[in-house]
């Protein structure tokens, strides 16, 4: 059991470098092939392929090493929702917000199409990233370690992968604030993964999260704004999430010190 142990830390390693590997050759392809760089929502244009190559990747490595049982398709513990509901509720209310937008404002079919590609791709984001680093890295090191080690490693690997937006365009503080946030976001669903002891949740969640950042970023453009005679389109409850976060980890933390290892 220590040998298989191992070995899966290290095939979680080694998923860990091919996802990277995979991201950042789409992070280049993007902007210097394409000449589209991060902060342009047109990018999802052509990182939806290698997005689906993460997934693929990560289904792999579950049916090869693992089971979609072991890292997370499993039921659900009713009493981890209630750490999860505040989150989820404002998300919720996030994306009523965006679909409110999108439903009122005057859009072109092209910009319609870019929306919902943005809505592929960003589910295809959430189910490679969260069976990966909530997943597979996770669950690798749970088996044999602390938990508190496991969240960690889990989250410091799903923080540094942004890394590699800088072949996006992004600049070295932009990269800085985009690891701490991740990170942070990170140990919070690595958390929220052992109390509910289900994927399936965080995977939707992640899909709606990127989504609603996603496309409120784009519905800010000149390109909508101008056709639709405003300066800014809001969504009140965007900033709210990263706080949330933030007062949930440390709860968090103490309550998970008495859950046991995974059946792995």
């Amino acid at each position: 059991m220590v040998n298989q142990g191992k070995s899966r830390e290290l095939i979680a390693i080694i998923s860990f470098i091919a996802f990277v590997v995979i991201i950042g050759l789409g992070m280049f392809t993007t902007n210097h092939i394409y000449n589209i760089p991060y902060t342009d929502s047109n990018m999802v244009k052509a990182l939806i392929w290698f997005e689906i190559a993460l997934v693929l990747l990560a289904a792999f490595v579950i049916q090869k090493f693992f089971s979609f049982k072991q890292i997370g398709f499993r039921k659900i513990k009713k009493s981890g929702l209630y750490w999860f509901l505040p989150i989820l509720l404002i998300v919720l209310v996030s994306l009523f917000f965006t679909l409110k937008d999108l439903f009122i404002l005057e859009l072109t079919s092209t910009q319609l199409s870019l929306i919902a590609t943005i809505f592929v791709t960003t589910l295809l984001v959430g189910i490679s990233e969260e069976l990966v680093f909530r997943g597979v890295v996770l669950h690798a090191f749970r088996q044999k370690r602390n938990i508190y080690v496991a969240v960690i490693i889990s989250s410091i690997t799903f923080s540094l992968i942004h890394s590699v937006n800088y072949f996006g365009g992004l600049t070295i503080d932009q990269i800085i604030g985009q690891l701490i946030a991740t990170f942070v976001i990170g140990l919070y669903l690595s958390l929220i993964m052992v109390k509910l002891n289900n994927i399936i949740v965080l995977i939707v969640f992640h899909w709606f999260y990127d989504f609603i950042l996603l496309t409120y970023n784009y519905l800010n453009t000149s390109a909508v704004l101008e056709v639709n005679n405003l300066t800014e389109i809001s969504n009140p409850t965007i900033g709210t999430t990263l706080i949330v976060f933030v007062v949930s980890i440390i709860p968090l933390l103490f309550f998970i010190k008495n859950e046991g290892k995974t059946d792995l």
